[in-house]
């Protein structure tokens, strides 16, 4: 079974984005549970200090803001959607990797989206060269005292790669205010 969210979150009525809805849960309802995978399952409040942890690595130890994008290829679980919700969080735009890609349309991904950093676990297969943070291995500091940032609805969300059908893949950018 693939990591889910769990029935709709209200989040405060009119949030712009889906990182604000999830702030708003996560800090009025933390035990409250968000993930449910075969692997387990994560409350709001542990998701969010997961996903803080994740953000404040990025931005202190490599230089990951507004602007940037950040690979995401991992397995489906509850990691995965940490990891989503911390480049978020970060102010970065994050893209999705699929680890059953070609080795080859993973480096066009990486090098096409300006990414320079993917985040994964150890035993995903990358191409060679590409910098990675496998959130398997790394240990995260246990609180994060980085600014976080809140991203407003026209700022970029993640870049998306299309199938190729027609010839190389395309990203297609996704702001916030249209997830």
């Amino acid at each position: 079974m693939e990591a889910r969210i769990l029935p709709e979150s209200p989040g405060e009525p009119g949030a712009a984005t889906l990182w604000a809805r999830f702030v708003a849960v996560a800090t009025t309802e933390p035990e409250r549970e968000a993930l449910r995978w075969n692997g387990g399952t994560l409350c709001y409040g542990a998701l969010f200090d997961r996903a803080r942890r994740i953000a404040g690595v990025l931005r202190a130890r490599h230089g990951i803001g507004p602007g940037a994008c950040v690979g995401v290829a991992m397995p489906r679980d509850g990691d995965l959607v940490a990891a989503l919700l911390g480049v978020m969080a970060s102010g970065a735009a994050y893209v999705p990797l699929d680890p059953r890609y070609p080795l080859d349309r993973l480096g066009f991904m990486v090098a096409d989206s300006g990414a320079s950093l993917v985040l994964s676990h150890s035993r995903v297969a990358l191409p060679p060269g590409v910098s990675r943070l496998d959130l398997d291995t790394q240990r995260l500091p246990e609180t994060s005292e980085q600014q976080l940032s809140e991203p407003h609805a026209d700022d970029l969300a993640y870049l998306i790669y299309t199938s190729g059908s027609t010839g190389v893949p395309k990203g297609v950018e996704v702001t916030h205010g249209s997830v």
